[in-house]
């Protein structure tokens, strides 16, 4: 039901930074543009995005915060079963 998850890179910053942890709630089903999600992607592993937008089927896409980070065009269409959790409290080391 809950997991800690510990950020690595950049890519979300300056809200989160690498380093920070995040206690995720793995119980999770559906997708809302604005929440943040650790996802597995199929090639690229466990990444952390904010959810920009959702498909009437359920898929959604995800983006990085920070410019520098990997595209919503480069993670693709993203599926229910590949999330790991949903935040739900972001804090530092």
């Amino acid at each position: 039901m809950l997991k800690i998850f510990k950020i690595t890179g950049n890519s979300m910053s300056p809200r989160f930074n690498d380093g920070d942890y995040l206690l995720l709630f793995t119980l999770y089903q559906k997708s809302r543009p604005g929440q943040f999600l650790v996802y597995d992607h199929p090639t690229i592993g466990p990444i952390f995005k904010q959810v920009c937008e959702v498909t009437e089927g359920g898929s959604f896409y995800l983006k990085s915060l920070n410019s520098a980070g990997v595209s919503s065009e480069d993670i693709g269409l993203c599926q229910t079963e590949n999330i790991i959790g949903r935040m739900l409290w972001h804090f530092y080391p």
